[in-house]
């Protein structure tokens, strides 16, 4: 038997009954990682914003009515899907921000959950993203890994740009 707790600031998975084994981190279905030359608070100033996600993300569209953790959020991506997430945590003591797809395109089994970390490296103005999407142990549908890979991809290449 396998339970998956999710939390806001990583996906985990633990064996039951827990003997004396301690929880292990749920592999992404999907990461991508980009280095910046500049501070984690001006990286997470602008991701965090959720006004700018259709300009790093280049989808086609997306609406939200605010940054706040509940709020809902539709997106369309280039490929045409579209879905419905909502914000689950946008921490700034963590520089986490996450979503949960609750209605999609894509015919997922399951609610997909993205992660976006700034982590601080060695300096005060570089850091490293990692944009990451889970879906338990199961494999994406097809679809949903193309646009969701994609549109990190453009995350990642948007805010290289942004922060060269």
């Amino acid at each position: 038997m396998i339970l998956a707790v999710i939390t806001s600031t990583a996906m985990y998975a633990q064996e039951a009954p827990a003997q004396s084994r301690q929880a292990e981190r749920l592999p992404p279905a999907i990461e991508k990682k980009v280095t910046v030359n500049a501070s984690v608070e001006d990286v997470w100033k602008y991701l965090s914003n959720i006004s700018n996600y259709q300009e790093y993300a280049n989808t086609k569209e997306s609406r939200s009515s605010g940054s706040e953790m509940g709020t809902e959020m539709m997106v369309k991506s280039q490929g045409g899907n579209s879905r419905k997430q909502v914000i689950t945590a946008n921490v700034e003591q963590l520089h986490r921000v996450s979503f949960k797809v609750i209605e999609s395109d894509y015919k997922l089994e399951k609610p997909a959950n993205i992660l976006f970390e700034v982590k601080k490296l060695g300096t005060q103005t570089k850091c490293e993203v990692v944009l990451s999407v889970y879906y338990g142990f199961n494999e994406l549908p097809a679809k949903a890994k193309t646009d969701l890979t994609q549109e990190l991809e453009n995350i990642s290449k948007a805010l290289a740009k942004k922060f060269p």
